[in-house]
């Protein structure tokens, strides 16, 4: 998605495929919990659930507000994938891997039954995907 203005940096946040569990003392010392370029927030479980990159800690801090993170956390649910999320330059990108063929129809359709089973996974699924949009087009507001 257009942003209708350029950022000059970017942010990128990116679902851990195995959420880790607190770095505690010892990860500190060995700079195991260190990442060029990584930032935290405030919130611990958006933290282990995902790592966030950037080259603007201060725009980063901008668009990661608590409703926003808490936003792409409920969304990551229902998605039930992994979600990845990039502000840079004029755009922002979201990627959603469920390991899901979305829309697709695997059987054949013999009954009505079934049509309609598919119609409503599809509806869900299109929900997820508009709810993820709906969510960073209100931090394209913001810019």
């Amino acid at each position: 998605m257009e942003l209708g203005k350029d950022i000059e940096e970017f942010v990128r946040i990116k679902e851990r495929k195995n959420p880790r569990k607190s770095n505690g003392f010892f990860a500190n010392i060995l700079g195991l919990g260190t990442f060029n370029n990584s930032i935290e927030t405030e919130n611990v479980a958006f933290n282990n659930q995902f790592e966030i990159k950037t080259s603007d800690d201060q725009l980063a801090f901008y668009i990661l507000t608590p409703q926003f993170m808490e936003s792409v956390m409920r969304l990551d649910e229902l998605a039930d994938g992994y979600t990845n999320i990039e502000f840079r330059g004029t755009s922002v990108v979201v990627t959603l891997n469920t390991g899901r063929d979305s829309f697709e129809v695997k059987k054949t359709l013999g009954s009505q039954r079934k049509l309609e089973k598919y119609r409503q996974r599809f509806r869900e699924e299109l929900e997820v995907i508009l709810g993820v949009l709906d969510e960073v087009l209100t931090k394209d507001k913001l810019f």
